[in-house]
């Protein structure tokens, strides 16, 4: 079958960029491999490629191509997990909440799955307990860095951050109160 082989061509070329490290190179044929046969572009096509692009430094297409997981399969928690990095990436002065929504998405998907999810939660969690830091919501970000110590409990960040005297003295809450913004 010529166009299978074609677009096995391009997997190939685009894995062997990925090798050297030459992301933009790989994400150029990822992209013609899916292009080649759209219809037959599956999850972890539209990964390799938003993976080279998101380590090309390009977020925003990056986020656009992680976008099709979650269209493709909303059930999957990788899709929502690789949007929240792209869009902390995107706004590191976590000035709007665009990574806020993807990675609690993911949390809410992943957390069913404690032991296989763990690394991509602690991450999330991480996240989302920064996030709240900087929103001034004290007992959320605290729920965050206790349910890291949850999923992971020799994580020093985590000890370290629990130190922090505005956390120290903010109310205990669950995970769960804290979504959307929740106080």
């Amino acid at each position: 079958d010529h166009d299978h082989s074609r677009i096995e061509i391009y997997s190939d070329i685009a894995d062997s960029y990925w090798i050297l490290k030459k992301y933009d190179q790989s994400a150029i044929n990822y992209k013609k491999r899916i292009d080649a046969a759209p219809d037959k572009a599956t999850i972890s096509n539209w990964n390799a490629y938003g993976m080279a692009l998101f380590l090309n430094k390009d977020y925003a297409a990056a986020d656009s191509a992680f976008t099709k997981i979650t269209i493709m399969d909303p059930q999957n928690p990788a899709g929502w997990f690789r949007r929240g990095q792209a869009n902390a990436y995107m706004d590191k002065d976590m000035k709007s909440d665009s990574a806020r929504i993807f990675y609690e998405k993911f949390y809410d998907l992943a957390i069913t799955d404690k032991d296989k999810n763990k690394k991509d939660l602690v991450k999330a969690c991480k996240y989302l307990a920064g996030y709240q830091y900087v929103q001034k919501n004290y007992a959320c970000s605290k729920a965050y860095w206790q349910m890291i110590l949850t999923l992971e409990p020799t994580d020093n960040d985590a000890k370290k951050q629990l130190d922090d005297p505005q956390l120290k003295n903010a109310a205990t809450v669950d995970v769960g109160t804290c979504k959307k913004g929740g106080k």
